[in-house]
């Protein structure tokens, strides 16, 4: 639990009657950001509330000695409503029954649930700060494959059990296991990064057993990218899947075909394009930005032609929101999931299986074929590893046109070879 507690009210001052409504996750996700904050109390649990500002934040206040303790539970959507709900039926028990102790910084009692809540909490307005499918990772997995742990004073977490716990999941998931045991691995450096200098939690991180034991079964890196005649059959089928969804007037069906040729002619990852706006598109210019990266920097590339001719198509249609691939569900963008991606391949069997990143690979793959290398690797966001390179190359948005161009046209080539 990341509970702190305080004596004052996290309503903002005069809010004399805060609203009451019957909390559910749906509800809350719709309130807005704000900088004036609100406070607002569940009718389902006495004493539950979600102070609403910039964030989002469950406490539960309880009368006690004469005054009002309030305390803090988590920050939503971390910590959903049924887990504040219970979070708080379990502090007002404890505090109604005087065993409430606040909490003060780490230590050898703290649980490894409090250890996780305050790490995504603190990592949350960090700088940079944790990417939310990053935290919302983070909370699955270690809450449903380590949840023996989770009530466990982090004291308790010993090589031996890590060693134990790892090879049970890691014998049927062995790239599950790889990312819950790095999450704890990260949590318990956490911990002794809270703890005082001459007072550390662990001596050694319990996580280091697994490869002082060779046990550590690290994934091996994904290889996988489409031939020059897998593209061509990719970029065919994609047109007929494409042209026969606008003739059906099936929209969401014709958003995404031309959500994987944005893919394949820009090597940009899943979550920055399906987080596009069209404000970050100048289709004049044939260029667009992602802000929303996985290295948390701000992007701008160009675009060939003929993926600027297929946005425009696309904006003329679709184009009456704010995503370039709008979709259907809650967060209003287009979600390629890999089961979506595998309807399109059974519908097309002359295409081999890919995932959305395997279309990152090809655009690199391609384009260090025909351009030099350190043009492709600022176009798809990656570090240049050269220090002549970190230091002296900073390609404008000019200087990539060129670049860009001639990956986008050899990948598009492939779609005039005759297919077989």
């Amino acid at each position: 639990m990341n509970d702190h507690a305080t004596g004052e009210t996290p309503g903002p001052e005069g809010h004399k009657q805060p609203a009451k409504i019957r909390f559910s996750n749906t509800l809350l996700g719709k309130l807005p950001k704000q900088s004036v904050r609100n406070t607002f109390w569940d009718t389902g649990i006495k004493g539950l509330c979600l102070r609403s500002g910039k964030s989002k934040m469950f406490y539960v206040a309880k009368r006690t000695e004469g005054r009002v303790l309030y305390v803090k539970l988590g920050e939503f959507p971390y910590m959903t409503v049924e887990e504040a709900r219970t979070e708080a039926l379990r502090v007002l028990s404890q505090i109604s029954g005087g065993s409430y102790k606040k909490p003060g910084s780490v230590s050898t009692e703290s649980t490894l649930l409090w250890l996780l809540e305050k790490y995504v909490a603190d990592r949350t307005i960090s700088t940079p700060p944790m990417k939310e499918s990053t935290a919302k990772s983070m909370l699955y997995h270690v809450k449903h494959y380590l949840d023996d742990f989770l009530e466990l004073p982090i004291s308790e977490i010993t090589p031996d059990l890590v060693d134990k716990t790892y090879r049970k999941v890691a014998l049927t998931a062995p790239t599950t296991g790889h990312t819950v045991f790095r999450y704890l691995r990260a949590l318990l450096n956490y911990a002794n990064a809270l703890a005082p200098e001459n007072a550390p939690v662990f001596l050694r991180n319990p996580v280091g057993v697994l490869s002082r034991r060779r046990v550590w079964s690290v994934p091996p890196p994904r290889t996988r990218v489409l031939t020059g005649a897998e593209i061509g059959r990719f970029l065919r089928a994609l047109e007929a899947r494409r042209t026969e969804s606008i003739r059906l007037k099936m929209a969401e069906a014709a958003i995404t075909p031309s959500f994987l040729l944005f893919l394949i002619l820009t090597g940009a990852r899943k979550s920055e394009a399906t987080c596009l706006l069209w404000k970050d598109v100048s289709l004049p210019d044939f260029r667009v930005t992602f802000r929303d990266t996985k290295t948390a920097s701000e992007r701008t590339i160009p675009i060939h032609g003929k993926l600027a001719g297929i946005l425009s198509d696309l904006k003329e249609r679709y184009g009456t929101g704010q995503f370039v691939f709008p979709g259907s569900g809650r967060t209003g963008h287009l979600m390629v999931h890999q089961r979506a991606l595998n309807g399109f391949l059974k519908a097309n069997p002359d295409i081999p299986s890919f995932s959305a990143h395997d279309l990152r690979r090809t655009f690199i793959t391609v384009g260090k074929q025909v351009t030099p290398g350190d043009f492709v690797e600022v176009i798809v966001g990656h570090a240049i590893q050269t220090v002549t390179g970190r230091h002296y190359f900073h390609p404008s948005l000019e200087d990539l046109r060129g670049p860009m161009n001639l990956v986008a046209e050899k990948i598009l080539s492939f779609l005039e070879e005759n297919p077989k």
